[in-house]
């Protein structure tokens, strides 16, 4: 495999780190891999199914998207991130974000659960709707 594809290829890890406080929710997530110095920016877009990961924890509700962040857990620093459009109706998707530093490969994912889904206004409308 090429430099590039091991690059790509990383190694996810969300690990036994989810907690809850209240409907507010965290889950680690490791790179297992080393990732390349002279890379440059580095995208990620791991696929999570929060609603199996709030079962598996024994919790209620739904994922609340609008909660998610992603930080740096060595940091706390958040990076800017974005959402998968399959978040709109429901709780598996992608979170998107760049890893500009290759030190960096430990990040915390939060989150909160709602006791039902919301339904944003006119995010289903139509254009000849309005």
């Amino acid at each position: 495999m090429s430099r590039l594809g091991q690059a790509l290829f990383l190694a996810l890890a969300v690990g036994n780190g989810l907690a809850a406080e209240r409907q507010n929710w965290a889950v680690r997530l490791e790179i297992t891999d080393e990732l390349p110095a002279d890379f440059g920016a580095i995208p990620m877009d791991p696929e999570i199914d929060f609603g199996e990961l709030i079962r598996s924890a024994d919790g209620r509700g739904v994922l609340d998207p609008g909660s998610i962040r992603v930080t740096d857990s060595a940091t706390g620093r958040r990076h800017p991130h974005s959402l998968s459009h399959e978040f709109e109706y429901g709780d598996r998707g992608r979170v998107q974000w760049v890893i500009r530093n290759p030190a960096q490969r430990v990040f915390e994912i939060r989150f909160a659960t709602l006791a039902k889904r919301r339904q944003e206004a006119g995010i289903y409308e139509s254009w000849a709707e309005k």
